[in-house]
């Protein structure tokens, strides 16, 4: 069996800069696995 983070809470989160979202939020709201369905990462 393998030690991971399932179970472990974090209460410090790093934010991303508010300027970054911003900018980033032009593109969309598509996740990272909507992006990569089309050249079949899955398959």
């Amino acid at each position: 069996m393998r030690l991971n983070d399932l179970g472990i809470v974090r209460t410090r989160i790093e934010r991303p800069d508010c300027g970054e979202v911003a900018r980033l939020s032009e593109f969309g709201v598509a996740t990272i696995h909507e992006a990569m369905r089309p050249w079949g990462v899955w398959a």
